[in-house]
């Protein structure tokens, strides 16, 4: 699951400048967070600031050592902003609302940021458009001391607006401008701000030069503003965002609606797909990743990438990749033409088909975007349907209002009793994955002892617990006691403060599904699998893809078959009942979710020496196990 968006990462950065608002006097000013915020604000131009309502500016900007240009409005009263950049194929327009955001693509489709996560964004953002910080109340801010860095001091004051999340403010000790802005996102991923150049413009100071970094420099963000322009007005009209256009997609053919068979590989949705009229490669089809090219795929079709960023995932690490564009990209007979792509790695057990090709690549917002598109796991059928039209739904169905969280599509779903908001994601092969800060807060009752697994994608993977909840409820629909995966990731998608968690492909197979990203609403129908018990690895043994193309053990979970019968870590594996290491992961791990009761044999080597194993797998999470809340973690 590609949670990366490079657009909405690097439109917000010259936002949170415009100290537009007014203080009371201090006569005698101490070391506290708000006596340094007022210096601040009259350094920089003081009540001239109150005169101004907007700023309209442009300049360079360079993204990763890619130049091109941006413009940008700022809504210094109420904190909005909207900003377009083009950067090589990397174009587009993006907008900051008080508590949302929406955002043009290259092919003049909108789309409106509006879930959990992004609210807390667009506070976040909202408040730097217009320098809340100075006026924001005594239990929002908070002096966290002076600090020497590179020879010079800082004042640093901590504030935390309403409804959104820290923000480290870096205030020099002798002139009192704002230098550095620390912040984490709802991915727990930390990134600065640094601000320079300040030059009086209308009689207040404004910083000409922005650096936003998360550390590594090569993928650095700079702006450098060339003109500037103040108003004492609000163009509202601005701020709207307009109606989409479809004007880069169609069905060949000029039909209403299309079938494309899939196929589905370890849990995960996979399609065939030509770019540039070159032969079909397989893509997986992900509802919140982006257009994604492996650097294999991109050298195979002569795609040229540029830039480099930073490409979030749900691991707790961070990958580099570049953006590129094609000219059209073919799905059967649904075409998009003019895409943006991103070109970076996918771990290997996403890549990895054993004597298969490889998989070439991710397709996910852009085409669901433009096409409202029907699921059906168990006839595997994708039906999309003409651009800007409207799905064929079932009277069975019902509908589910979305939200976005970036391109992330997600729906409110209860665990239990307690409804949370949960991401729709083929990408994910598993069930339900509940994020740590949601359990955290509610702390159900679930199976235990549950199963140590590893889970993850893009960034890495992390150590989660595989069990079982009550139930799980889609609005009158009720699935008892499901797998699910507990993450307790302290970084990356899965950390998300602001998201309860995923829902993958052993809960979303229990229905046909429809999604209209167009009119954000989500249909669901009962599938002929709707409550049907999922199998699970009853082995207690995990198998990873070593660097030589082996087959490896990557983990044993205690007072396991696979314990019991001597297995352990680095054992490299030959044979699971006769399916060789040749064979995809998703192979064996299908074999080893047989039935309980199924003996397996297992050929492998250890320190040199050919080992034969006979296991029989049992049932470690019963149906009805024991069930009480975990200790919080």
């Amino acid at each position: 699951m590609l949670k990366s968006s490079v657009l909405r990462r690097n439109f917000v950065l010259l936002c949170g400048l415009s100290f537009g608002l007014h203080l009371t006097l201090f006569a005698q000013p101490q070391q506290n967070a708000r006596n340094l915020l007022h210096l601040s604000y009259l350094a920089t131009g003081g009540d001239n600031w109150t005169r101004l309502a907007q700023a309209n500016l442009s300049g360079a900007i360079t993204i990763g050592g890619a130049p091109g240009t941006f413009q940008q409005i700022v809504d210094l009263r109420n904190g909005r902003d909207v900003t377009s950049i083009s950067v090589g194929p990397l174009q587009g327009k993006q907008a900051t609302l008080t508590d949302s955001s929406w955002e043009i693509d290259q092919g003049g489709l909108v789309t409106h940021h509006d879930g959990a996560q992004a609210k807390v964004d667009a506070i976040n953002q909202s408040f730097q458009d217009r320098n809340g910080w100075f006026n924001a109340p005594e239990d929002e801010l908070s002096f966290v001391g002076t600090k020497q860095d590179n020879g010079a001091s800082y004042d640093l004051v901590t504030v935390t607006p309403r409804g959104g999340r820290s923000i480290t403010l870096w205030l020099d000790a002798k002139d009192h401008l704002l230098l550095r802005l620390d912040q984490e996102d709802a991915n727990h991923q930390k990134s600065s701000s640094f601000f320079s150049d300040y030059r009086k413009v209308e009689g207040v100071l404004y910083p000409f030069s922005v650096r936003q970094s998360n550390g590594d420099v090569s993928q650095d963000t700079v702006q450098v503003v060339k003109t500037i322009r103040f108003s004492s007005t609000i163009d509202e009209a601005a701020y709207q965002a307009p109606a989409s256009t479809f004007k880069d997609a169609r069905l060949v053919g000029a039909q209403n609606s299309a079938a494309v068979p899939f196929t589905i590989a370890d849990g995960r949705v996979l399609i065939d797909v030509a770019i540039d009229g070159h032969a079909a490669l397989p893509f997986l089809l992900d509802t919140g990743g982006q257009n994604y090219l492996t650097p294999e795929a991109a050298k195979l079709l002569g795609v040229k990438g540029m830039g480099n960023f930073a490409l979030d995932g749900t691991g707790s690490g961070q990958e580099n990749g570049q953006f590129a564009s094609v000219k059209a990209v073919r799905v059967g007979p649904v075409e998009m033409l003019n895409q943006q792509f991103i070109i970076g790695p996918l771990p290997p057990f996403l890549q990895d088909r054993g004597k298969e090709q490889p998989i070439a690549g991710l397709l996910g917002y852009e085409l669901l975007r433009r096409f409202p598109t029907t699921l059906n796991y168990q006839q595997k059928i994708l039906t999309f349907y003409k651009p800007g039209s409207t799905a064929s739904i079932s009277p069975d169905a019902r509908p589910f209002k979305l939200y976005f969280n970036e391109h992330s599509p997600s729906i409110q779903v209860d665990v239990d009793d307690v409804s949370g908001s949960f991401g729709i994601d083929t990408g994910d092969g598993s069930s339900m994955t509940i994020f740590g800060p949601f359990y955290n807060a509610h702390m159900f009752p679930v199976e235990q002892p549950a199963q140590q697994r590893s889970q993850g994608g893009i960034g890495g993977l992390g150590a989660a617990l595989l069990t079982r909840v009550d139930r799980i409820s889609f609005g009158p629909w009720k699935i008892e006691h499901p797998l699910v995966t507990l993450n307790f990731a302290k970084q990356g998608a899965f950390s998300s403060d602001a998201t309860a968690g995923n829902l993958g492909y052993e809960v979303l197979s229990n229905f046909v599904f429809t999604l209209d990203y167009e009119h954000r609403c989500a249909y669901l129908e009962k599938s002929s699998d709707f409550g049907k018990p999922v199998s699970y690895n009853r082995s207690g043994m995990a198998l990873d893809r070593a660097d030589n193309g082996g087959v490896i053990v990557g983990r044993v979970n205690p007072n396991t078959p696979a314990a019991e019968s001597g297995f352990k870590v680095g054992d490299i594996i030959l044979s699971v009942s006769g399916q060789r290491s040749q064979e995809a992961l998703d192979v064996f791990e299908s074999v080893l979710s047989s039935p309980a009761g199924t003996e397996i044999a297992v050929d492998y080597t250890r320190g040199g020496k050919e080992r034969h194993v006979r296991l029989q797998l049992r049932e470690l999470l019963p149906l009805k196990g024991e069930m009480r809340p975990l200790t919080k973690k």
